[in-house]
């Protein structure tokens, strides 16, 4: 067995995500060897051919008892920090990440959907169901900004320590 696929099998037992980044690093690094003619076309890729280990599903979605809680902790914190509370009330209705909610304008909020413009996957569209839409249309009626969830000092979005 090569070395590459026996450190890859052997990291792998232990930590599979970063047998797999660590892959990729040196199948990359052996292409640029052959690109660049410091390692023979003949010689190969030793890298090329290792099956990657799979990704388990990320996450796992709140269960109903999980929601009840934490339906509860909203609505003892609702008065002390309403803009937060509307933040993460939104984040299961929308199933956005934290920052595209905190960081959201209203310019991107459009009546069936949300117009997200720079996120980590790029630019894209959330379509909102009828409860977000409410939640939404209620947060607009108060609305004094261009941010949704404006932050303490109102001069941008709420910030990471506050959400």
């Amino acid at each position: 067995m090569p070395i590459i696929a026996r450190f890859f099998h052997e990291y792998g037992r232990r930590k599979p995500g970063g047998a797999n980044r660590n892959h990729d690093i040196l199948r990359d690094m052996f292409d640029c060897a052959i690109a660049w003619e410091h390692r023979p076309d003949a010689a190969g890729n030793p890298g090329k051919g290792i099956v990657r280990y799979r990704r388990p599903p990320g996450g796992r979605p709140l269960g109903a008892d999980n929601l009840a809680r934490l339906g509860a902790v909203l609505r003892q914190r609702e008065d002390k920090n309403p803009v937060c509370v509307a933040a993460v009330r939104l984040l299961p209705l929308t199933r956005c990440r934290p920052g595209q909610i905190r960081c959201l304008r209203w310019c991107e909020v459009k009546p069936d959907r949300l117009a997200l413009g720079d996120s980590k996957t790029g630019p894209g569209h959330v379509l909102l169901g009828e409860t977000a839409r409410e939640r939404l249309h209620g947060l607009a009626e108060t609305a004094s900004g261009e941010w949704v969830f404006p932050g303490g000092r109102g001069d941008g979005p709420l910030s990471t320590n506050d959400f």
